[in-house]
């Protein structure tokens, strides 16, 4: 699951950091300028890439890779 993280796009990498700071979609829609209906989809891509479950589990992949 760890290795995975290459695969992400660039701003995939960039909602996986917004999620690891807590922030939310509306949140991180705001901080990147878009809507929060392209948020969602990036964040079940990220998901999907990483091969988790839930937020908390990409959050600690983000953590992990940016130590």
């Amino acid at each position: 699951m760890w290795e995975r993280s290459e695969e992400l796009s660039r701003r995939e990498r960039e909602v996986l950091d917004e999620i690891r700071l807590g922030l939310t979609n509306r949140q991180i829609a705001a901080r990147l300028g878009v809507s929060t209906n392209t948020i969602n989809k990036h964040v079940q891509e990220v998901l999907r890439k990483l091969e988790v479950d839930n937020r908390v589990q990409a959050a600690l992949h983000g953590l992990a890779v940016a130590v």
